[in-house]
């Protein structure tokens, strides 16, 4: 959702929601290992969960990189 809302600005507004996309990511592997630590989930699940997480960093950092070099 932050990278739809900043896609209309500026580059650097942009990078800003950007990193804020990344953190919400990164709560998500945390909220992924609490509810396989509460048993909500199965381990194969959240390592699934950590697995696309990891990726959606990696695409985030990816376009971060783009609009640096552009």
């Amino acid at each position: 959702m932050n990278i739809a809302e900043g896609k209309g600005d500026s580059n650097a507004q942009f990078n800003r929601f950007l990193n804020i996309a990344k953190n919400s990511a990164k709560e998500c592997v945390v909220c992924s290992t609490i509810a396989f630590r509460q048993g909500y989930i199965k381990k194969s699940k959240d390592l699934d969960n950590r697995q696309q997480l990891a990726e959606l960093l990696k695409m985030i950092a990816g376009l971060q990189r783009f609009l640096k070099e552009g």
